[in-house]
């Protein structure tokens, strides 16, 4: 299966591409999805019922699954995280293959990761074309999905450019769906984290008290959960969605570091290196979200330019970064208001280092908060 995602366009085309994918999550588009993610938050927390063990990991990847399934083709659709996980692991091993010299005829063999990822991927697929025929045939579809926005916004004036036919829009989308790693590891992560700075779970607790109380969090407070938001950009700083990022090509000379990299060179970037780096950060091994709310710009990185990148940098930024924010956030305050999860390790889960992924079993309990 070959793939002509964003993720792998570069020059013009990509100048072309980044418009129309730019303005599917920008401005008002985010409120649908958020109004989505808060529905998901709640189910989460029903789920994860007191006095009970649950792996937590389990839990945030039906709850982010669905929120990307919603966001993308419609709340109204639904697509279980048991057959999605299979896409997902699919979709990581092929861009894997595409990447790796000599690779292409591993990726046409019938393994059983990819024979039984691309059987998966091809149900998901009849929920995509379904969407889109849902988008370019009924005019009373409300269009607050992605794959709404591929099919419309050359029509509406929005962008310039629109995808050449169906099948490329069901590869963004079908690409898309594999970054969902990286808010399962997020929120994995972020319970670990709070279990072992009690101050800061406080503190954060205490925020969505004031905030919300007992109501049902609103699509509005994101805006007024400062702390909960720089607990959010704290966990992506010292634990980012990707080691490494994907790789891109030189598009002049440069000198960085003292190195001379010629125009050409294919490149990484590190997003954990540079979040833990001593002359970037101060006491950069501290997990302290206070770092980000001392400077007088709230939410302004107290670092040099390009050492916090957890969503990439520069035309290449990934473009569903503030989808992810806002799940980590209305997840964790959501879970907040009334629980408290107790991890049953004081050691942080290892992550693998190729994607995002939780490696192991995460226990936690689940305690009514009093």
């Amino acid at each position: 299966m070959e793939f002509a995602p964003l993720t792998s366009q570069n020059g013009e085309s990509h100048r072309l591409r980044y418009p129309i994918m730019e303005s599917a999550f920008a401005g008002d588009r985010m409120v649908p999805y958020s109004e989505i993610m808060l529905r998901e938050a709640l189910r989460l927390r029903d789920k994860c019922r007191p006095d009970t063990v649950v792996d937590i990991q389990d839990e945030f990847a039906n709850y982010a699954w669905a929120c990307i399934i919603g966001s993308y083709l419609g709340r109204d659709v639904d697509f279980p995280y048991s057959v999605g996980k299979r896409v997902v692991a699919y979709l990581r091993l092929h861009m894997m293959l595409q990447f790796l010299p000599g690779t292409r005829l591993l990726a046409s063999l019938p393994l059983p990761t990819l024979t039984k990822g691309e059987r998966a991927s091809k149900a998901l697929d009849d929920r995509i074309y379904a969407a889109i025929r849902r988008a370019r045939e009924d005019p009373s579809h409300d269009g607050h999905d992605v794959v709404s926005h591929f099919v419309r916004a050359g029509e509406q004036g929005i962008v310039d450019w629109t995808f050449a036919n169906d099948r490329a829009i069901r590869d963004e989308v079908l690409v898309l769906c594999g970054y969902v790693d990286g808010p399962i590891g997020a929120l994995t992560l972020a319970v670990y984290y709070l279990g072992m700075n009690p101050a800061v779970r406080d503190r954060l607790e205490q925020e969505v008290d004031e905030v919300v109380g007992g109501r049902p969090i609103d699509v509005a407070d994101f805006d007024r959960l400062t702390y909960t938001q720089a607990f959010c950009r704290e966990l992506l700083r010292i634990d980012p969605p990707t080691y490494v990022s994907l790789p891109k090509v030189t598009a002049e000379d440069v000198v960085l570091g003292g190195y001379f990299i010629p125009k050409g060179t294919l490149m990484h970037s590190a997003p954990k290196v540079v979040g833990h780096r001593a002359e970037y950060w101060d006491k950069p091994d501290e997990f302290r979200p206070e770092r980000w709310l001392d400077d007088p710009r709230a939410g302004c990185p107290p670092c040099p330019a390009h050492s916090y990148v957890p969503f990439g940098s520069g035309p290449h930024t990934c473009i569903g970064g503030g989808l992810a924010t806002r799940m980590i956030v209305y997840g964790v305050a959501t879970l907040a208001q009334r629980l408290r999860l107790d991890p049953q390790s004081d050691r942080i889960p290892e992550v693998s280092n190729v994607g995002a992924t939780v490696l192991g079993r995460t226990p936690v309990a689940v305690k009514e908060r009093r």
